[in-house]
């Protein structure tokens, strides 16, 4: 019967080795952004059990679709953190200024104001949105060479969804994972209907890497989400 000689066989066992080895070194790193998700799947599984990073579906998922004349988007829209936001749109151009007005759920005007340039703070509000309340805000463009408004819905945060947004922002916080950190942020937020809050992490993850495909996708997706749920004339 055949044997192998002990010579053969070693230099067998080392060509596996160097094998294996080699095929460790080629191996694609891991994704910053599937790592850091990862982690917190580990680390925090209450908060992010199913959580991964925004797959292109959904990050080419489509938005509403604004009519000629409206505004492309204004934040905050949806759910907001803030009992007195800062409410931001999209410049039209040409406009000599604004026409910002709320509106409660029974139609009621709470506020009413005009404004040189595409931003309102929250401290111009006479007195502070209610906690868990419902809102309708509206922007009108002022001598615009084609009238343009936009208004949408917004809901001021109860104490639960706000400790939410809080526990979010902290856990990616104490990874310390640099900036990447603010994508992971944007998108766990954007997964659980928070596009004003998540706007921030985004647009200064894009300014630090103005590059990275997946930052700005993120960043098309949240102003997407944050277009006015009416628009135009």
């Amino acid at each position: 019967r055949a044997r192998w000689p002990f010579p053969a066989l070693a230099a067998a066992a080392v060509l596996c080795a160097l094998g294996a080895f080699l095929a460790l070194r080629t191996e694609a790193p891991a994704d910053p952004l599937d790592a850091a998700f990862a982690a917190l799947r580990a680390s925090r599984a209450d908060l992010f059990a199913a959580d991964r990073p925004l797959s292109e579906a959904e990050l080419s998922a489509g938005g509403i679709a604004v009519q000629r004349g409206g505004i492309a988007w204004m934040a905050p829209g949806g759910t907001t953190t803030e009992e007195r936001p800062t409410f931001q749109w999209a410049e039209v151009d040409g406009a000599d200024g604004y026409r910002v007005t709320i509106t409660d759920v029974g139609g009621a005007r709470i506020f009413f104001t005009t404004t040189r340039s595409a931003r309102l703070e929250g401290t111009s509000l006479s007195k502070p949105l209610m906690a868990g309340a419902d809102y309708v805000w509206k922007v009108t463009a002022l001598d615009a060479p084609t009238p343009a408004e936009g208004a949408t819905a917004l809901h001021v945060a109860t104490a639960t969804e706000r400790a939410l947004v809080r526990a979010i922002v902290e856990a990616v916080e104490a990874r310390g994972r640099g900036a990447v950190a603010d994508l992971v942020t944007a998108q766990a937020l954007l997964r659980r209907g928070f596009a004003a809050e998540a706007l921030p992490f985004v647009r200064r993850y894009v300014e630090r890497a103005p590059g990275d495909a997946t930052g700005q996708a993120t960043l098309a997706l949240a102003l997407r989400r944050l277009a006015p749920a009416e628009s135009g004339r």
